[in-house]
């Protein structure tokens, strides 16, 4: 093995014993990942709230886009007929 491998293997096994031996010191991190995974699924779940919203926002707005269409060719057809 060569001197710069045994380094790093002494040092991980350093990190490895700090890491077992000191669960208390590391328990902010492991509260404050707990508490992003946690954020992260709800903002998640907004964002698919969201996507439905908009999904029905556009239905509506295409509805309506539709209605109007029809109503104007329904009015220039009446135009039509009135004044031939």
């Amino acid at each position: 093995m060569s001197l710069p491998t045994q380094a790093k293997n002494k040092r991980l096994q350093r990190w490895t014993h700090e890491l077992s031996s000191s669960k208390t010191r590391w328990q902010p991190c492991m509260i404050r990942c707990s508490l992003l995974q946690k954020s992260s699924e709800a903002l998640a779940e907004q964002n698919t709230q969201l996507i439905k919203s908009i999904e029905i926002f556009r239905g509506r707005v295409l509805r309506l886009g539709l209605l109007t269409i029809t109503l104007s060719l329904v009015a220039l057809l009446a135009l039509y007929r009135t004044f031939p």
